[in-house]
């Protein structure tokens, strides 16, 4: 099933004349990455940018649904909580809208999947926070007000259910040089803080492995999307070999997986024999570590 993301780049793809074969090229990524965010894989932000730019979207729509425009310069009638349009099916995105002329603060009904609780004024939205995110965010605040333009924001919330990471998105709204609103959309990013956590923690662990290996070495998700590798990014060639290892890999993802599987008590790995080459593959934590065969390419800077 596929997500919100990638019904909007499908339709993109069947709508336009651009091809998967040119996103990949253009954004520098392997043709089965770019196939594996039509069926709902997860995206980074930088290949989000990237791809924004090539079908020349809003970003922010293109991953969650939701447009936000440069309403600095609109007047008060226009800039309610429907000038950020949301579309519910993206449950992880909650609107909302502060009056700074009353302190009334509005938030869509979908408020507490993001935050935990329901939020009805400022001070329920601070209670949340910890003193030093409760100080920057006053000065953001204080920044949108006194001088308009938007922001974006990550910050840690504590509920009951235990820590979220939040990011939000606003945007002043201005009538005569003063900040009259401020609309914005919060969404939960608590899962991809908790991956970059577990990411953080095997970086040093790679950066061990990888420059102690002679031949090339790769770490992979379990898509076959190269994470990490001791290809030297110098190396006039890093791209080619990067895109043709990552089809290589894409191809044989089930046969690699299936022989980790079967040979999971083995602690040296499990050898699996692709066209004609023998390549050691092994599982560490959430990745596929994949040793290839010596001299496949020249990986000298």
């Amino acid at each position: 099933m596929t997500t919100g993301f990638a019904t909007r780049l499908n339709h993109l793809l069947e709508s336009t004349t651009i091809t998967q074969s040119a996103i990949a090229r253009q954004s520098g990524v392997s043709r089965a990455a770019v196939h594996k965010w039509t069926k709902g894989g997860q995206i980074d932000d930088n290949n989000l940018e990237k791809l924004s730019e090539i079908f020349n979207v809003d970003p922010v729509w293109l991953k969650y649904g939701v447009h936000t425009g440069d309403v600095s310069n609109q007047s008060e009638h226009d800039g309610s909580i429907d000038m950020v349009h949301l579309n519910h099916n993206d449950a992880e995105v909650v609107s909302w809208e502060w009056d700074i002329k009353t302190n009334r603060v509005t938030y869509s009904e979908n408020v507490k999947n993001i935050y935990g609780v329901s939020i009805n004024t400022n001070e329920d939205f601070f209670d949340l926070l910890d003193p030093a995110s409760r100080e920057e965010m006053n000065k953001a605040y204080e920044r949108l007000i006194q001088h308009g333009g938007a922001h974006e924001i990550d910050f840690r919330i504590s509920t009951d259910e235990g820590l979220r990471w939040i990011t939000s998105r606003a945007t002043s709204i201005r009538e005569n040089n003063t900040t009259t609103k401020i609309v914005g959309i919060s969404l939960d990013n608590t899962v991809r803080k908790r991956n970059e956590i577990n990411a953080a923690q095997f970086e040093t662990l790679f950066k061990f492995l990888l420059n102690r290996c002679s031949n090339i070495t790769l770490f992979t998700d379990q898509h076959g999307t190269i994470v990490h590798s001791n290809i030297p990014s110098t190396n006039a060639n890093y791209l080619p070999i990067k895109v043709e290892l990552e089809r290589l890999i894409y191809r044989n993802i089930d046969l690699i997986n299936q022989s980790i599987q079967n040979n999971h008590d083995e602690k040296d790995g499990s050898i699996v024999s692709i066209d004609g080459a023998n390549y050691n593959v092994s599982r560490a934590g959430h990745y596929l570590a994949i040793v290839c065969p010596q001299d496949l390419f020249n990986i000298q800077e």
